[in-house]
């Protein structure tokens, strides 16, 4: 679960214990309970410790410092740094509560500026999730602009886990802001064509044109994945019957949506 979805669990968690476990927290010296320390009897209870509500407000147990807040486990955790309404919340006036509030997850807003939470660096765009989705991000006059601006963008990594378009699928070239593939050499130079078969140019993308793209893919040597198939590499019965796992145990021998019905990291001929 990320962290702004905690965090607003966090919230109505909270706010249900203080209503329905009030009796805890008021009343610390009942039977099997220890004795409240000097002071409000809500500080004795443990939502003053994990949710920072320490304080009796009517008959509930309330966060109304944030003193109390930022030193709550929600704090430490999700953020949840600054009292409001009787909860401690995350606050986009600090970098946590930017954090905390999914503006650096998904958009890169992780620096706080005027109090607002803003991308101050390439860094923040490229690692957010937004970024991941649009394959490129940069900074540009403080914001993050989602979506490759020139060729150089389509060469580079998107993100830490994900291979830059040219190299892994033969995108090599930026048109309308996304990276398409324009020759045959590029996508016979990529990863995909290797893995898959998908050597050739086919309007803006890589596909496989000749069965021999198939046959000496990596995926037919490990998935039986050998047969052309509208522009793709897939499994077929035939294929699946000369594997190891069918010739001698009877086992996924049959390809029945395109790949052989028994996953394995690898196949033997």
């Amino acid at each position: 679960m990320r962290a702004p979805a905690v965090v607003g669990l966090a919230v109505l968690l909270g706010a249900a214990w203080t209503s329905c476990g009030v009796s805890s927290a008021r009343h610390p010296s009942k039977a099997g309970e220890t004795s409240a320390p000097p002071g409000d009897p809500c500080r004795s209870w443990w939502g003053c410790t994990v949710w920072g509500q320490c304080s009796s407000q009517g008959n509930l147990c309330r966060a109304l410092s944030d003193e109390d807040c930022a030193a709550s486990k929600s704090c430490k955790r999700f953020g949840a740094c600054v009292a409001r309404g009787g909860l401690c919340v995350p606050a986009a006036e600090t970098p946590a509560g930017c954090r905390a509030l999914g503006a650096c997850q998904l958009a890169g807003r992780c620096a706080v500026v005027a109090g607002a939470c803003v991308p101050t660096s390439d860094e923040h765009c490229q690692q957010s999730r937004f970024c991941r989705k649009g394959g490129s991000c940069s900074l540009v006059d403080g914001r993050c602009v989602f979506g490759v601006q020139n060729d150089a963008d389509c060469r580079r990594a998107p993100a830490a886990d994900t291979p830059p378009p040219c190299a892994s699928q033969g995108r090599c070239v930026a048109r309308r802001g996304e990276c398409v593939a324009t020759s045959d050499s590029d996508c016979a130079a990529s990863e995909d064509c290797r893995e898959h078969g998908l050597c050739v140019r086919s309007g803006d993308r890589c596909i496989a044109d000749r069965p021999v793209h198939c046959r000496r893919s990596a995926g037919c040597l490990r998935a039986a994945m050998c047969t052309l198939q509208h522009g793709a590499c897939y499994a077929t019965n035939a294929d699946c019957a000369q594997t190891v796992d069918c010739r001698k145990r009877g086992l996924g021998c049959r390809a029945p949506e395109g790949a052989c019905d028994l996953p394995r990291a690898r196949f033997e001929f």
